[in-house]
């Protein structure tokens, strides 16, 4: 799964994603969580970047949900119409992952060796809360593991290729086969992984210091 990651330097997002429109007071977030509410690149001539809450509750759960399987997006009830019709990039810098031990389990900061801002594959979802008031979230796609994640995890989110990253979001776009190309894992020898802080365990903390090696 993933359940956490970075989002620093905002200012990279809109040369990084060819989006011309600036939000004001977009803040760097060291510990981003479900619920949480975040900058999300969708298409829409040129791309447009919108705060979205990052969660999605479909009305058969109590719960919001925040990823989305790659394997089952086209044919699940609950994710079949965002992959068809909505579908987004989520702009990122590091993502945490728990690795499971003996005695408990150890946060790791996973990021592109170059540590350049990069882009996760994911969704647009519409539900209603208690209120009957609408609501625009997102989740993010993940699938199986590289072999720097899969001593980590048995799941990782799904980084967009640059090159792909237009195919994705093109809402004409749609042939699954080859969208469902796009959703391998990325590269291993472009990855980095290494242990931080447990302080990352609560989302409250929020700054520099939980990123660094332990």
């Amino acid at each position: 799964m993933c359940g956490r990651y970075g989002f620093t330097d905002p200012d990279q997002l809109y040369d990084r994603f060819y989006v011309e429109e600036h939000l004001k007071d977009l803040k760097d977030n060291y510990n981003v969580a479900p619920t949480q509410e975040m900058p999300v690149v969708e298409r829409h001539s040129p791309n447009s970047v919108h705060i979205r809450k990052w969660g999605f509750k479909p009305g058969w759960s109590t719960m919001f949900l925040i990823n989305a399987q790659a394997e089952k997006l086209a044919t699940s009830n609950t994710w079949s119409k965002a992959f068809r019709e909505s579908r987004c990039i989520i702009p990122a810098n590091y993502f945490f992952e728990w690795k499971r031990l003996s005695d408990g389990k150890q946060p790791y900061l996973i990021q592109l060796k170059n540590h350049k801002m990069f882009g996760f594959a994911g969704l647009i979802l519409t539900y209603h809360d208690e209120n009957k008031k609408e609501h625009k979230g997102f989740v993010i796609i993940t699938t199986t593991p590289n072999k720097t994640m899969e001593k980590i995890h048995t799941r990782m989110p799904v980084i967009l290729r640059k090159e792909d990253e237009d195919t994705w979001l093109n809402p004409d776009e749609s042939e699954t086969e080859r969208l469902m190309k796009l959703l391998n894992p990325y590269s291993d020898e472009e990855m980095e992984a290494y242990p931080v802080s447990s302080l990352v365990n609560k989302p409250a903390n929020n700054f520099p210091e939980i990123t660094k090696p332990v």
